[in-house]
Formats: C-alpha cells, sequence, structure tokens
C-alpha cells in the first residue's frame, strides 16, 4: 500500500488527516488494512477490527497523536476513541516515517522530544 506520492505506507508513519472545516489532525498508522500487520493496540479495538474484517486492503487504522479531534461530550452521539480507521486517499499524508513515542499520563501517544 503506498501514499498518493508513491511512497509505502509502514507502521509508525504519523500521518496528517483533514478533520473539518480546514483543519488537519496528526496521527500514527498502528495497522496496515493489506496485511492486518499492526502495532501493539488495545485488546478490545484489535479485538473489534480482527474480529469484524473492518480494514479493506487500501485502509490503515491510526491512533491520535494528542487528543482526538473528533472528542465530544454529546451524550446523544456515539462515543469516540484513541483509533480511528481510513482510507489511504490524496488526503492522508505521511508527515514524518516511523518516529519514537511515549504516553502521556492520560494515555494518549506523543512523539517524544
Amino acid at each position: 500500500m503506498n501514499y498518493s506520492d508513491g511512497t509505502r505506507v509502514m507502521l509508525g508513519d504519523l500521518v496528517s488527516l483533514p478533520v473539518g472545516a480546514g483543519k488537519s489532525a496528526t496521527a500514527r498508522v498502528v495497522m496496515l488494512g493489506d496485511t492486518y500487520e499492526h502495532l501493539p493496540l488495545e485488546d478490545a479495538f484489535l479485538s473489534f477490527v480482527l474480529r469484524d474484517k473492518i480494514l479493506r486492503p487500501t485502509a490503515v487504522a491510526v491512533e491520535w497523536i494528542g487528543s482526538n479531534p473528533f472528542a465530544h461530550d454529546d451524550p446523544s452521539l456515539a462515543p469516540v476513541g484513541g483509533y480511528m480507521t481510513t482510507d489511504v486517499d490524496a488526503d492522508v499524508c505521511r508527515v514524518t516515517p516511523n518516529p519514537s513515542f511515549e504516553r502521556t499520563p492520560d494515555g494518549a501517544a506523543q512523539v517524544k522530544r
């Protein structure tokens, strides 16, 4: 699987994703849809993805870096988690390949400085 610029999508890549209103957010590629190869993931999410086979061969699962840009407190809407699936298309742009990460106290991923 490749980005629109022809470079190969790799586990751990940092990508920029559109999140609406002309904004973007950064996430890390944590699972590849063509092979289901993955980095360590929360057990519940991994079980769901593997059980229901939700990833197409052209898609990836990503983990948000920092806070989830779709987070909300509206009980009438579905809850959001730290992961999202998306097709790798022209809107998914690699920011940097395979950087190092650490966890914040609340469990979110962030790039090591």
